[in-house]
């Protein structure tokens, strides 16, 4: 602990201007707020890095309770100055104009961004943020009055994660073991069990293609698994543990089975889209026979949505489960198949979908094509969909109006077969 401190105080001397040391940093009982005004005041100088670095310290020490303190005080003492807003409103109402339109836009803004700007500057800055942020989320469970602190950070974060920064890298297993390793910590469709595991995962017939950024280097932001197969793939454990296949096999699909964010400190800012048309880019450029590109998706909501509107059913269907398995649940196939594409076709949020695997790919101009019965056997598998998964097909000719249609109507475009289940009887 004492060398760490040591190494802590020389990194701050480090960024001292003449004539100051340390020691003018080692003030004990300082408010953590009070660090943040002092930062604040010092814009632009060394010194105020090397608060800033004092600042991210001190964070780390606190607990939950007094975070959540914290958060408050950044909410009720960090916005914007009242009067210098009215100031502004007054000049801009006697003398509209772009001038006087931008300086309100100053005025508008929260001293909390300028804050998180000067703290994004010093090194391990950007990550200490995001992880801010998810405590801020832990926070606003408790309190959604902090909704404009998180307000502030989502402004921020959807300008400093623009696309036109991010680095899209493939990952193989020559990839340093560091960024594999988070692979496997990140991993949140189908669990990495081991070293093995994801190994098969970046053999020659698989494909992993990572989003990363210049303040982070080694940190995935999301990345996207692929297989290289013969036809749409209908079972993840399929996907999973198969043999590698041969280099003399044909291949003519990428199926995307698993697409992973690793830091929720960076909800709402989209990277999925983006990732997913590079990467068919790419593997059209490296596979000209691949002709189709699909996913095995998950259905998340599934089971929770029928709880709610068949609770009998539900309740049949978890107890075989956890008592039977998968295999016991063959006598309600047709029944549940039906309900699954009512679940997916008819299951609102508003005019979108209620199930988020669904919203993101027809967001993103996909077609819901086909779904798959003991696709996902895994005990996780059972307990969302009872074993269902759904190919959404990425048809290059149709993205861009089966997009914007989604968008503006909440239109969604499926195939035959899925319309069918739901007039079924």
């Amino acid at each position: 602990m004492g060398k760490q401190m040591i190494n802590f105080l020389a990194s701050i001397e480090d960024l001292l201007p003449l004539g100051l040391d340390a020691r003018f940093f080692r003030r004990s009982q300082r408010g953590i707020l009070e660090l943040a005004d002092e930062i604040l005041r010092r814009s632009g100088e060394a010194s105020g890095s090397a608060l800033a670095l004092e600042l991210i310290e001190e964070y780390r020490t606190l607990n939950r309770e007094k975070r959540a303190v914290l958060f408050e005080g950044l909410l009720t003492d960090y916005g914007p100055d009242p009067a210098r807003l009215n100031k502004v409103i007054e000049a801009y109402q006697a003398n509209p104009g772009p001038d006087a339109a931008q300086a309100f836009l100053r005025a508008s803004e929260s001293r909390r961004l300028d804050l998180f700007r000067l703290i994004n500057t010093v090194p391990g800055g950007t990550l200490f943020l995001i992880k801010m942020r998810e405590d801020l989320f832990d926070a606003l469970r408790d309190n959604p009055d902090l909704k404009p602190v998180d307000r502030d950070f989502e402004h921020l974060f959807g300008f400093w994660f623009n696309k036109g920064f991010l680095e899209l890298r493939q990952l193989d297993w020559e990839t340093p073991a560091y960024i594999l390793e988070k692979l496997i910590d990140y991993e949140a469709v189908h669990e990495i069990r081991d070293w093995n595991d994801l190994r098969r995962r970046l053999e020659s017939d698989r494909r992993c293609f990572a989003f990363f950024h210049p303040a982070l280097p080694g940190e995935p932001l999301i990345f996207v698994e692929v297989a290289l197969t013969n036809g749409l793939a209908s079972s993840i454990q399929a996907v999973l543990n198969e043999p590698v296949s041969g280099a003399d096999q044909r291949v003519d699909t990428a199926i995307f089975y698993s697409i992973s964010n690793c830091h929720t400190g960076l909800r709402s800012v989209s990277f999925g889209d983006s990732l997913l048309k590079q990467v068919v880019s790419l593997l059209q450029d490296e596979e000209p026979s691949l002709k189709k590109f699909a996913t095995l998706s998950p259905v998340p909501g599934f089971m929770r949505w029928l709880g709610q509107e068949n609770a009998p059913l539900a309740e049949t269907i978890r107890t075989i489960v956890e008592t039977d398995g998968s295999q016991a649940l063959e006598e309600y196939r047709e029944q549940l198949l039906r309900q699954c594409a009512q679940y997916l076709l008819y299951a609102k949020r508003g005019i979108y979908p209620l199930d988020p695997v669904s919203r993101f790919h027809l967001r993103n101009g996909a077609i819901l094509h086909a779904m798959h019965w003991g696709a996902d056997t895994s005990e996780r598998g059972l307990r969302q969909s009872a074993g269902i998964m759904v190919n959404y097909l990425y048809e290059q000719t149709k993205l861009v109006n089966n997009h914007e249609a989604f968008v503006s109507t909440g239109m969604i475009p499926s195939s035959a077969d899925i319309t069918l289940l739901t007039r079924a009887r």
